[in-house]
């Protein structure tokens, strides 16, 4: 196909590709959890950071993370790019294409500062975007699994620093306690609560860690997060009328 040719050219290495889908699998797995592994210490010792500067090695740690995932990222493109649409591998290209355009005149920055180029709006960033082909791997459950137990040590360690703190705190030292926690927590878990699952079990778990989480969002005192928890709420209530109705007639 004309399209798997142009590629080809743009990614010339794409021919020697002979990487296996674990070993890509491995790479996303050390990826996450030095980025995970981040996120834990940061949310720790964020006063601490935020007040006297100080950057520990789990920042190094995170960035090794998401240079394992860039690779990671480059890999699962090539090997899983055929299972997808031509228009989603050209979009994703595309994409890549406009933001080394417009990075062009940050380039000494990134030199100087490298953890720039993993900022929001770094290529870094962009770049992992290419980890959606993974998706096609048969070990992609496998990557949902870790980030479904990643939320309860986030439980975990939310509710004992909420503990430290006690109630009647102010909505900074809150913050310090559990921002980044939340962050993860309201982007990541309702993947997990929006399913239904055949062990009622796991339904009923998953519905009281989302009502955890309930208490970690009135605690950031953040109005957006608590709009799109409630948001949340109202698809897998709804959902749910729908497949007790479906039950009911079948």
């Amino acid at each position: 196909m004309f399209t798997d040719h142009v590629i080809d050219c743009f990614f010339p290495l794409n021919a020697f590709m002979k990487f296996t889908p674990k070993f890509i699998f491995i790479l996303i797995f050390v990826g996450v959890l030095l980025k995970m592994i981040k996120t834990y210490y940061y949310q720790n010792n964020m006063e601490l950071i935020n007040t006297q500067e100080i950057f520990d090695w789990h920042f190094k740690a995170s960035f090794l993370g998401n240079i394992i995932l860039t690779f990671s990222s480059g890999l699962s493109f090539f090997y899983y790019k055929k299972y997808f649409p031509k228009y989603i591998i050209w979009c994703y290209l595309l994409i890549i294409m406009l933001v080394i355009l417009t990075s062009l005149n940050d380039l000494n920055v990134i030199i100087k500062k490298p953890a720039i180029f993993y900022s929001p709006k770094g290529l870094g960033t962009y770049l992992n975007f290419g980890l959606l082909f993974f998706a096609a791997s048969e070990h992609f459950k496998k990557i949902l699994k870790l980030f479904y137990w990643i939320s309860f040590v986030f439980i975990i360690a939310g509710i004992i620093n909420l503990g430290k703190i006690g109630l009647g705190s102010s909505r900074v030292q809150y913050l310090f306690a559990i921002r980044d926690f939340t962050v993860y927590l309201i982007w990541v878990f309702p993947f997990f609560f929006l399913q239904y699952e055949e062990d009622n079990r796991k339904n009923l778990l998953n519905l009281f860690v989302f009502l955890i989480i309930f208490l970690f969002v009135l605690s950031t005192g953040s109005r957006s997060y608590l709009f799109i928890y409630l948001i949340y709420f109202f698809v897998k209530f709804k959902n749910q009328l729908k497949f007790k109705k479906c039950c009911h007639y079948n």
